[in-house]
């Protein structure tokens, strides 16, 4: 993984950003910092405050066949994008839930971390301003949660 300077961007690029063949811009973000959140703090959020939050899961349909966070929305990266510039009623009715206002907080998650990361820089560049990455993700999930 690496930051780098893109313009006046700050960027980060994952190891996987070459096998996701995303434009560069999805890696970058200007002015919402993304926080990192570990798996004791998202417990304690999916546990006390379900409704304050959209957590996302950015895997492909097929890769939740392994199990998911309970509580969370799959929405695979590649169609992440739109489905956030959907309308709240088109939202709901795909995903079956509210779709998040701007400051409302987004957690992000994937198998490993690298989606993720483009999934919470992604979001930033679309205007939302409370987005937390679990960079642990599925992986550190299901070996805590046995």
């Amino acid at each position: 993984d690496m930051s780098y300077l893109f313009g006046s961007l700050s960027c980060y690029l994952p190891r996987t950003a070459a096998a996701l063949a995303l434009p560069v811009r999805y890696f970058c973000n200007s002015n919402s910092p993304i926080q990192i959140i570990q798996h004791e703090q998202l417990k304690q959020k999916l546990n006390n405050q379900p409704r304050q939050h959209l957590l996302i899961d950015v895997r492909q349909y097929n890769e939740t066949a392994l199990g998911v966070i309970p509580g969370a929305v799959n929405i695979p990266l590649d169609e992440l994008e739109e489905a956030l510039n959907l309308s709240d009623s088109a939202f709901r009715g795909r995903f079956g839930v509210p779709k998040a206002e701007p400051d409302q907080e987004l957690i992000f998650y994937c198998k490993s971390g690298g989606r993720s990361t483009v999934a919470a820089n992604l979001a930033s560049r679309l205007g939302y301003q409370n987005i937390l990455n679990y960079k642990g993700s599925y992986t550190d999930w299901s070996s805590r949660e046995q």
